[in-house]
This record gives C-alpha cells, sequence and structure tokens, in this order.
C-alpha cells in the first residue's frame, strides 16, 4: 500500500508566523477550521470567500482534524495575547471583515 501526500497545505518553520496554512495562499487552517466548525459555514460558502477550491478546504479541515490540539493551543495563545493587548480578538475580526470589500454575487 502507498500513501499519497496531499499537498495542499504548507508551514514555513524558519519564518515568524509558521501556522499551517493553504499552499499558495495566506489562508491558515485554523481559519478555515472556525468557518467551519464555529460559524457552521458549508465548504461551498468559505471556497467561494476565499476563493479557493473544495479540495483545499477538505484538506485544511483534514490537517486540523490530525493536529486539533496543537492548532487550538496555538489559537487559545493568540487570544489570551490579544486579550492582554487590550482589544479582544472577535473585536479585531469585526474591524478586519469591515474593511473587507463585498464580493460580488
Amino acid at each position: 500500500m502507498t500513501i499519497l501526500p496531499i499537498n495542499h497545505i504548507v508551514s514555513t518553520p524558519d519564518v515568524r508566523n509558521d501556522a499551517p496554512r493553504i499552499k499558495g495562499t495566506g489562508v491558515k487552517v485554523a481559519n478555515i477550521a472556525a468557518y467551519a466548525l464555529i460559524h457552521n459555514w458549508s465548504v461551498e460558502k468559505i471556497a467561494e470567500e476565499f476563493e479557493l477550491t473544495p479540495a483545499q478546504i477538505h484538506a485544511a479541515l483534514a490537517y486540523y482534524y490530525d493536529h486539533q490540539a496543537e492548532i487550538d493551543a496555538a489559537v487559545k495563545a493568540s487570544n489570551e495575547l490579544v486579550e492582554q493587548i487590550g482589544t479582544p480578538f472577535s473585536e479585531l475580526r469585526r474591524r478586519i471583515e469591515a474593511r473587507m470589500p463585498p464580493k460580488d454575487k
């Protein structure tokens, strides 16, 4: 039996922010997982909003489930740091999303 890799997920350990992300994009696996699992977005909606393929979304979710504990711990640490700085993560996300241009349908 040959195990075939799915080459959609990358990480760059030699850079400051080496969070796993979808290859060729800046979209983090943790963000895809959050939209799918917390916000209940469908694969199709995530793909459309981020201009990704369903295969990329499924790869990100598969990677998340294989590394859930470490990704959740990194997200928690990041959220705690943001709260120490004084602006909750939810507020930062709201501000970023407010600056994003609306998608043409």
